[in-house]
C-alpha cells in the first residue's frame, strides 16, 4: 500500500502534537490571571493630496472604537489604555496612491513608509489610522516598529466603530 505524502504528513504531525501536549486538563480562566494593561498611542493620519490617507474619525469615535475593543479583549482580561490620540501628517503620500492605483508593486515598505517614523514608541503600540486602503486589505501590523495601519472602512465598504475595527 502507497500512502499519498500529504497523509504520512498528517500522521507525523498528528504523533508530534500528541507527544507534545503538555497544557493543563483544566483550561484557564483569564479573570484569575492578572490584568494587562497595553499602551496605545494613536495617530489620526492626514494628507491634502490623498483622500484615502486622511481618515474622518473624531477622537470621540476613536473612543467609542477602543470601547468596543477592549470588550472583545476583556475575555483575555486584557485592556487597551489610549495615551495620546493626535493627527499627523501622513508621508509618501505619492508612493501610497500610486501602490492603490496599481502603478506601484504594493509593498510593506511602501505601505509603512506613509506612518512617520518619529511617531513610533517603543512603550507603546502605535496605531496610524487612515481612511481606506481600497481593497481587500484590513490592517496591517508591522512587528518591527510595533505598530498598526488600520483603515476606518473594511474591505467591503463599511464603517464600524463597534470594536471590529
Amino acid at each position: 500500500m502507497h500512502l499519498s505524502r500529504a497523509l504520512v504528513f498528517a500522521i507525523l504531525l498528528a504523533a508530534l502534537l500528541l507527544a507534545c501536549d503538555d497544557s493543563p486538563t483544566e483550561p484557564v480562566d483569564p479573570t484569575d490571571l492578572d490584568p494587562i494593561t497595553l499602551d496605545v498611542q494613536v495617530n489620526l493620519l492626514e494628507s491634502n493630496e490623498s483622500e484615502a490617507l486622511t481618515t474622518t474619525l473624531t477622537e470621540e469615535e476613536v473612543g467609542d472604537v477602543f470601547e468596543g475593543v477592549n470588550d472583545v479583549w476583556s475575555q483575555a482580561n486584557i485592556e487597551w489604555r489610549v495615551t495620546s490620540i493626535d493627527p499627523v501628517e501622513a508621508q509618501n503620500v505619492e508612493q501610497f496612491e500610486a501602490m492603490l492605483r496599481g502603478e506601484e508593486q504594493l509593498t510593506f515598505d511602501g505601505i509603512s513608509s506613509v506612518m512617520p517614523p518619529d511617531r513610533t514608541n517603543e512603550g507603546a503600540f502605535d496605531v496610524f489610522l487612515i481612511r481606506n486602503f481600497g481593497g481587500p486589505v484590513a490592517g496591517i501590523y508591522f512587528p518591527g516598529l510595533q505598530s498598526l495601519l488600520q483603515p476606518e472602512v473594511d474591505p467591503t465598504g463599511a464603517r464600524g466603530l463597534d470594536g471590529g475595527l
